[in-house]
């Protein structure tokens, strides 16, 4: 869990999504980090596997502080 301070949030709520927009998001979203794992985590998962609950800790090689950047889009 994190507590997430917004700076801006009037106009933050302005890029919020909901309902199906955020479905598409999620899905664009788990695309991306698909990518970034290795080519076999892709084809495992395509082949019928599971989803895994911590994502760095199978994968330590992504780097905590790339996903944070990624995906928290962090400076």
């Amino acid at each position: 869990m994190m507590l997430v301070a917004p700076t801006n949030f009037k106009p933050d709520l302005n890029h919020l999504v909901s309902g199906q927009d955020s479905t598409a998001w999620i899905e664009k979203e788990t695309e991306r980090l698909l990518a970034m794992l290795e080519p076999s985590v892709g084809a495992t998962l395509q082949a019928g596997g599971s989803l895994i609950d911590d994502v760095y800790a199978q994968c330590p090689d992504l780097g905590w502080d790339r996903l944070v950047k990624e995906f928290l889009r962090s400076a």
